[in-house]
């Protein structure tokens, strides 16, 4: 009977491993402080923060300050966020439809919550779905064009952002597309980036017995992709899709650049942040750290809830279907 070799490991390892860990937990210890520190602040008045910026809010916690923002601690700033923040903007181009085009927009809290909400879901999803089209047809149906589409993608991919911004932002005014929801749709309902090159991978290794056996029994090829094509692929397209909400959740420059009359949340709360609000009283830090904390809490649920489907379909620093 063959005894089992038992690996032994070197004391350099023990030590390597236990440093490395230690840095770790140090790393995640410095984090996990700032968020707590951030959490506690956000619930204290303006006058507090800047009298002691560390000390902890006194129990009991008010539930509401409806009467008083300026109460020592509780959900007032919250509160505040929700009722009164606006986001205000005017701006004013040519198209080639009209010599001026001005478009003006005054909307509060859930009017941004909105517009997240639109380029979160609704735009996510159709990405996916072009996305996840596009790359199947390239894949599956070597036609003249197949070839091309899949360099035109790698093109797309290698040009610098300077060099394509100006003429994207260029085209959108002439074509009256800029700060436009439709422009907006179209922006994001493309077949390019990483994305293609992880839907395309999959088509490419996946056989085509599947979809020959359906064709044989009489299926349209609507049919294939619709009944066996998008089944096959439902885990990495909601991985991809969550993926990409919490991308649209928190993207701010979509606004600040191509968007500015259409606010999302992300982007009202990085001007809170940055310039703060004055025409409403947002000029105190405790309002940008509560804001912040608004902006976050629903990725948070919503990667604590999908965590599982997420990184059981990452493998290797790619998805798997």
């Amino acid at each position: 009977m063959s005894k089992k070799n038992k690996v032994k490991i070197s004391p350099g390892d023990v030590a390597f491993k236990t440093i490395i860990m230690a840095i770790l937990i140090i790393y995640a210890t410095s984090i996990l402080l700032l968020v707590f520190w951030g959490l506690i602040n956000s619930f204290k008045a303006d006058e507090l923060f800047y009298e002691n910026a560390l000390s902890f809010p006194k129990l009991p916690i008010r539930i509401y300050e409806l009467e008083s923002y300026n109460e020592a601690w509780g959900l007032g700033n919250y509160v505040r966020i929700f009722k009164e923040f606006t986001y205000q903007k005017s701006i004013s181009y040519s198209s080639i439809f009209s010599d001026k085009v001005v478009s003006e927009v005054n909307t509060g809290f859930f009017g941004m919550l909105g517009n997240t909400l639109y380029m979160a879901l609704f735009c996510s999803f159709a990405q996916v779905i072009v996305c996840y089209s596009t790359a199947y047809l390239a894949a599956k149906y070597k036609f003249k064009f197949s070839g091309f589409i899949y360099g035109l993608v790698i093109s797309m991919m290698s040009i610098p952002v300077i060099g394509n911004q100006p003429a994207l932002l260029d085209l959108l005014m002439k074509l009256n597309l800029y700060s436009n929801y439709v422009g907006i749709f179209f922006m994001k309902a493309a077949f390019g980036g990483m994305y293609f090159l992880v839907f395309y991978a999959f088509f490419e290794g996946l056989p085509d017995s599947y979809t020959e056996a359906a064709e044989i029994d009489g299926a349209s090829q609507f049919s294939i992709f619709l009944k066996i094509i998008i089944p096959m692929g439902m885990k990495m397209i909601g991985t991809v899709t969550l993926l990409l909400f919490v991308a649209n959740w928190n993207d701010y420059s979509m606004s600040f650049i191509y968007m500015p009359t259409i606010p999302t949340l992300a982007y009202g709360i990085y001007e809170l942040a940055h310039i703060g609000n004055k025409h409403a009283g947002f000029t105190g830090i405790v309002y940008k750290i509560a804001g912040c904390f608004l902006l976050i809490i629903p990725t948070l649920i919503l990667f604590i809830a999908a965590k599982d489907k997420i990184m059981g379909n990452i493998s290797a620093g790619g998805l798997k279907g």
